[in-house]
């Protein structure tokens, strides 16, 4: 998937399933991650695009924030959701991803990339999400008024976290 269909469909993806901007924000931000790592020193989508890497920590990262919530556990835990979004996205390529093994991909074969078939599946991610947040209230006024608070706080948070350190 190219970078823009990334970002895009992260960002729906996101913000339907946590109504969190900040969320959104990190995940979205981060969702370049795999293809960024890859520093043009190794073949595109293996090692960077193995789904365990991200996977594992991220589980136990989720548990820690269960028990022991916090800014750095939440920023770390979304900047893994935006790089397991990536890896999601590409699963649903022709080319896919390396599920087993780093070097053997597998995918779904929904699309490919550079093609009109990738505009398409990215499109309908989009609008199911979009769809899943408007009938879940994410885009009422009252709601949007308290994300926005509520990013206030988050953000007046992590620098008031940092100017203790």
């Amino acid at each position: 998937m190219q970078w823009k269909n990334h970002r895009f469909t992260t960002c729906a993806v996101t913000y339907a399933l946590t109504g969190s901007i900040p969320a959104t924000a990190i995940a979205t931000a981060s969702s370049m991650l795999p293809d960024i790592l890859e520093l043009k020193m190794m073949k595109h989508r293996t090692l960077t695009h193995y789904p365990w890497i991200p996977l594992v920590p991220a589980l136990f990262i989720w548990k820690s924030m269960q028990a022991s919530p916090g800014y750095v556990l939440y920023v770390v835990f979304f900047v893994l959701i935006g790089y397991i979004s990536h890896l999601a996205e590409d699963f649903l390529s022709k080319s896919g991803i390396p599920v087993l093994s780093p070097f053997q991909k597998i995918g779904c074969g929904l699309y490919i990339t550079h093609k009109h078939s990738e505009q398409i599946v990215s499109l309908i991610i989009i609008v199911v999400s979009v769809v899943y947040a408007w009938f879940n209230g994410l885009f009422s006024q009252t709601y949007l008024m308290e994300a926005a608070n509520n990013t206030a706080i988050f953000f007046t948070g992590i620098v008031q976290q940092f100017r203790r350190n």
